[in-house]
């Protein structure tokens, strides 16, 4: 048998695996109003993609789509596609996921709904394994929408979670993103050889060390042969 890496199902319980998953995103929201993609040094702390698998409905995940006081038409250039991708070490597979959008019951109504989410799951070498679309999302509902895959993903690398939105700019889409993701499933677990163990020196060998010589004696060998 090759002592390649194996990969076995060692995991047979569904649980949500999202939580092994490392999470990133097309953009997070900004402390102050700027033009997307500028990402790069003023991401609001309350707003990281890692924030949407941490098990806390309390945190979320936002996009950077910020309006401002004035017109719509002066607010800063959004992201056109706000998309989290998971990625995990090691293949999944996956039965079903649950998506909870942003909600507070003191926005206004209408308010950072999420209308429609385009899913895709890939293999390791990026090639698409599933995708499907889910649009059963309830405006102002703090419920989590559930997907129940007909055929379980498998060998499942990551997962992409694609926000559509009308691509007009007002209150109804600002700052989409979600709470928490859910996917649910196995992770296979990597089982890798146990490392040649090598004797230094060989049997019969010396070490000199100081100008002392020492010669090599093996007390696993002595003991094969005697009781302790």
């Amino acid at each position: 048998e090759s002592l390649a890496v194996a990969r076995t199902a060692a995991m047979q319980e569904e649980e949500n695996i999202s939580l092994y998953a490392t999470a990133s995103a097309s953009s997070i929201w900004q402390s102050n109003a700027y033009d997307y993609p500028d990402i790069t040094d003023r991401p609001a702390s309350n707003a990281y993609p890692k924030f949407a698998i941490d098990g806390n409905l309390s945190t979320e995940w936002i996009s950077q789509m910020h309006n401002t006081l004035d017109d719509p038409s002066t607010w800063p250039k959004w992201d056109p596609e706000p998309t989290l991708t998971l990625n995990w070490d090691t293949d999944a597979t996956i039965s079903r996921f649950v998506i909870y959008e942003r909600h507070n019951n003191a926005w206004p109504a209408d308010t950072s709904n999420v209308d429609q989410v385009d899913y895709t799951f890939k293999d390791r070498n990026g090639e698409v394994l599933k995708t499907g679309t889910v649009d059963s999302f309830v405006a102002d509902s703090p419920d989590g929408v559930e997907v129940i895959l007909p055929e379980p993903g498998k060998e499942v690398a990551s997962a992409e979670l694609k926000i559509v939105y009308e691509d007009v700019k007002n209150d109804h889409n600002v700052g989409l993103g979600f709470r928490e993701v859910e996917m649910y499933g196995v992770l296979e677990e990597e089982v890798l050889p146990e490392p040649e163990v090598k004797i230094t020196p060989e049997l019969g060998g010396t070490i000199v060390d100081g100008g002392l010589k020492w010669e090599y004696f093996d007390d696993r060998i002595w003991n094969r042969t005697y009781d302790d």
